[in-house]
């Protein structure tokens, strides 16, 4: 319970909620790219601010580090000529700043005695790069919100200039070892993470509908609690693992079928086995469907031909069958398949296998850099009218 450690642990965490608070003002008007130059910026200041700053080298350094942004901004070309993002004035001549800094305070070769060369003049370029980032991270801020920016930007300017203030205390609040630098790291990681999910418009605006949220999940709970047979064996002890989907499909209130999957075989013989689709029948509106999903190598620009076979039973179906790109939930740049599954000709029984084959372009699907092309994956969904009906397809093929 001595004062002094008391005391620089009250300043540390005083410190640590107002960058907090700080970022996720910033993150609020400036989107990820200003939190990333913020947080980019304290922690340059936190490893400088560990160093013997030569203060009186300051007024120099500052002075050349306002010339030379002023002479790059003007001579930057107009970002409309630009093909990368990262080459516009503000993201560029940030990052330059950011790698000035690091070759600075990289250790440079050791002295005869054998001590590293970190002399004023080192220190006097890193103040230099560290102004050049401040520049360059209200450029940042204003090119991506504008002026409303510029306020966040300038009180993390100023935050990280009181952190270069650490030595004048005695004694500091941190110094450049493993502990300060893990407490340092693990600090940043966790706002990084925490304040885009906690502070974006969709974590608003689903703490928004939280209680609205609660009341449609009790008023399932109630529903699957009235499904259960009244017996005391299935009130104590459940009524089996797996035994939902069929409890679901017999007894839901609303008499909704869910669609299904399934793989059956040809007049029993396991030889040939196709895929059955089931589309949901729902009482009121239409649910979302139940696909079936395929990654396929497919190459943009490409004329392909989709051929199929196919047979329906019930109500008149709509088999969807489409190419698009998903990462992992949601569709994008899909191409539709022109599929319409056609009646039995005359004589034909309702349940005869017809084939289909229709061309389809891939356009952009497949194109990109290998590590930067999203997937494509082959679809295949039933739909159809409030009553439920059955797809069935086998010998599927896409061919260049």
């Amino acid at each position: 319970a001595q004062p002094l450690p008391r005391r620089r642990a009250l300043l540390g965490l005083l410190l640590a909620g107002l960058g907090g608070t700080l970022l996720v003002y910033m993150f609020s008007l400036a989107g990820y790219r200003g939190l990333a130059a913020a947080v980019v910026l304290l922690a340059a200041s936190f490893v400088l601010a560990a160093r013997p700053l030569p203060w009186r080298l300051a007024p120099a350094s500052v002075l050349c580090a306002l010339c030379l942004q002023l002479l790059l901004a003007s001579w930057w070309p107009d970002p409309a000529r630009l093909a990368a993002g990262w080459l516009k004035g503000p993201y560029f001549l940030f990052l330059l700043a950011a790698l000035l800094l690091a070759a600075v305070l990289l250790p440079g070769p050791p002295r005869p005695d054998g001590s590293a060369a970190k002399g004023p003049a080192r220190l006097g370029l890193a103040m230099m790069a560290w102004t050049l980032l401040a520049c360059n991270l209200g450029w940042i801020a204003w090119h991506w919100a504008g002026s409303p920016a510029l306020l966040p930007a300038g009180l993390a300017v100023l935050l990280a200039a009181l952190m270069l203030c650490n030595r004048a205390l005695r004694p500091p609040l941190w110094q450049l070892d493993r502990a300060s630098l893990g407490i340092a790291g693990a600090a940043g990681m966790l706002l990084l993470l925490a304040i885009p999910v906690s502070a974006s418009y969709y974590a608003t605006e689903r703490f928004a509908t939280s209680a609205g949220d609660l009341q449609g999940r009790l008023r399932h709970w109630r529903q699957v609690l009235a499904m259960q047979p009244s017996g005391w064996d299935s009130r104590l002890f459940g009524m089996g693992m797996g035994s939902f989907p069929a409890t679901y499909y017999w007894h839901n209130p609303q008499r909704d079928v869910p669609a299904s999957i399934t793989y059956a075989a040809e007049g029993g013989r396991p030889g040939n086995i196709y895929v059955r689709l089931a589309s949901p029948g729902y009482s009121a509106g239409y649910g979302e469907l139940l696909r079936l999903l395929q990654r396929l190598p497919v190459q943009p620009a490409t004329r392909y031909t989709l051929a199929l076979d196919a047979r329906r039973a019930g109500a008149m179906p709509v088999l969807q069958v489409r190419l698009c790109q998903r990462q992992l939930l949601y569709p994008q740049n899909c191409v539709n398949a022109p599929l319409r599954l056609r009646a039995p000709p005359p004589g034909a029984p309702a349940t005869a296998w017809q084939h289909y084959a229709v061309e389809l372009d891939s356009a952009g699907l497949g194109a990109g850099a290998w590590l930067l092309r999203p997937p494509v994956q082959l679809e295949l969904a039933a739909s159809g009218a409030a009553d439920s009906s059955v797809v069935d397809v086998d010998n599927i093929s896409l061919r260049a």
